[in-house]
């Protein structure tokens, strides 16, 4: 279910650039869109905000729209198959299913104030360390 969900599509030309018609691909009020008039190429669909208790799903889903309209499901290059598993093709060979993975995603860890702490541990180790250095030194 992808009700709440919004995409972008990109196509392929010399490098991924943003389909204007598909800048927001918003399905926040029904769980389906009809994409018209693509010409032939690559394309990339990209999720940009999931639905409340799911992840943004990271991988991007490709598919190739032949001479004769066909569409398949590929890899970034245009060639090869589907390299994301959460998308699948309809028998009819038009309709993009993509599911979403359930869950919350994580916070974000680390950054530089994990450097700064890590480094004054580091320095406080080594006072002390110095500090039981030179006291056992005394009392020797």
């Amino acid at each position: 279910n992808l009700l709440g969900s919004k995409f972008q599509l990109c196509k392929h030309g010399t490098s991924w650039g943003v389909v204007e018609t598909y800048r927001e691909i918003d399905l926040t009020s029904g769980n389906q869109r009809t994409l018209e008039k693509l010409s032939t190429g690559t394309y990339r669909l990209e999720e940009t905000q999931a639905p409340d208790g799911y992840v943004v799903l990271k991988k991007y889903t490709y598919f190739n729209i032949a001479q004769n309209g066909t569409v398949t499901l590929t890899d970034e290059s245009g060639t090869g198959t589907n390299s994301n598993e959460n998308a699948s093709l309809s028998n009819s060979g038009n309709i993009i299913t993509i599911r979403n993975t359930p869950g919350a995603s994580l916070p974000s860890t680390g950054g530089p104030g994990a450097i700064r702490l890590f480094l004054l541990g580091i320095l406080l180790i080594g006072t002390m360390g110095g500090a039981l250095l030179l006291r056992r030194r005394r009392t020797i």
